[in-house]
């Protein structure tokens, strides 16, 4: 999907992309339309987990956002940074 704005989706207001993935902070939004968006953990060992599906016909990215960071937050306090060394045992 393009977008020139930090949201969800392009600059085309009446267009919905039928495929969606947008890399945010700690994780990731996923969609594959008609289903709904999900939004994704990336946990510290790489893995992914859906965190909640959100039905909203375009949900903003900064509440998705919010989202993401206060629940990797929360498990994992700042050990869930991919790049620092030795905080996300990925590096």
């Amino acid at each position: 999907a393009f977008s020139e704005t930090y949201d969800l989706c392009g600059p085309l207001p009446d267009c919905m992309p039928v495929l969606f993935v947008k890399r945010i902070s700690k994780g990731w939004m996923f969609r594959v339309f008609p289903e709904a968006w999900n939004v994704c953990l990336e946990k510290p060992d790489g893995s992914v987990e859906v965190l909640k599906r959100l039905d909203e016909p375009k949900p903003k990215l900064r509440e998705v956002a919010k989202i993401v960071r206060e629940e990797s937050f929360k498990r994992y306090s700042i050990f869930n940074d991919r790049w620092s060394k030795g905080f996300g045992a990925r590096l």
